[in-house]
């Protein structure tokens, strides 16, 4: 039997209080017989992460129409949400690390804020900005993410529209600046593994050497999420963790400082390109800089 306690402690609850100070209602807004736990508020919408399929997942009660619909429902575990006005934020393990996704309820959709090889939790968003706690330094830091939104469209009516431009290309070698960034593709080279971990026999790891330099007047954190390998099908190529890869490109860079470090992406046995290295440093501004090569480009 569970205890009183637990159910007390694991039941949202909203408590409204009058003027006064005094309690003015209290009544119960879930009463599944799973767990709910670490409610939050912004006017009249409530969110919580809900057990009752056996993961954790997000919920979210509006009061006004005193409706509730499941946010997320995967086979993984979504926890500590956090709202404003139509976003909502939480810590996510579908890749076996803690990660921050977002939610825009205007839009329904999902965007992964963070894709890093260590933890992110305890998202708080307000405006603009969501900050965490992270563990990329071995000890618990603070950051913050600012979202950047594309201005609302112009009304063009009976004018006509132009080609949007073509987006340049890059080859192995070449630097771009935007965003604040030189960012330049050194090299690309094939990995056989490790005597711990090496590819399986349909794959290879191709590794790809980089340069981040920060050309802003102020600190900044590099994210490798910001880079995304695709094939000649359109197809976004998954990282490995396991290849001998040098460097790290998760890093605080200061004005007028550098980093270097490799990646390693997962291709077919028999891919041989070409492959677009896709530099996008900015999540909501979509400007990008793309590199292309092909196996001929692989030292």
């Amino acid at each position: 039997m569970k205890k009183v306690t637990d159910i007390v402690i694991l039941s949202v609850l909203l408590c409204c209080m009058a003027a006064n100070g005094a309690a003015a209602l209290e009544f119960q807004i879930t009463d599944d017989p799973a767990d709910q736990a670490n409610p939050a508020i912004y006017q009249d919408r409530i969110v919580w992460q809900d057990n009752r399929s056996g993961y954790w997942d997000i919920y979210l009660h509006n009061l006004t129409t005193n409706s509730t619909i499941q946010i997320t429902n995967g086979t993984w575990d979504q926890m500590h949400p956090a709202i404003f006005e139509d976003r909502i934020v939480w810590q996510d393990n579908r890749a076996d690390f803690w990660n921050i996704f977002l939610y825009d309820l205007n839009g329904e959709n999902e965007t992964q804020i963070t894709n890093e090889t260590w933890n992110q939790t305890n998202p708080a968003i307000y405006e603009d900005k969501i900050v965490w706690q992270d563990d990329r330094f071995d000890t618990w830091n603070i950051f913050v993410f600012e979202l950047r939104e594309e201005p609302a469209p112009v009304d063009v009516t009976h004018t006509p529209t132009p080609a949007p431009p073509l987006v340049p290309t890059y080859s192995i070698g070449d630097s771009v600046e935007m965003a604040g960034y030189n960012f330049t593709f050194n090299s690309a080279r094939w990995d056989a593994g490790t005597g711990f971990s090496s590819p399986d026999p349909d794959e290879k790891w191709l590794v790809l050497d980089c340069t981040v330099r920060n050309i802003g007047d102020e600190a900044t954190s590099f994210s490798s999420s910001r880079l995304d390998l695709y094939d000649a099908d359109g197809y976004q190529k998954d990282r490995t963790y396991f290849a001998d890869a040098m460097g790290d490109l998760n890093a605080q860079i200061g004005p007028g400082r550098m980093i270097r470090g490799e990646i390693a992406y997962v291709v077919d046995i028999d891919d041989d390109g070409p492959w677009e290295l896709v530099f996008q440093p900015e999540l909501f501004n979509h400007e990008q800089a793309i590199f292309e090569f092909s196996a001929a480009d692989v030292q």
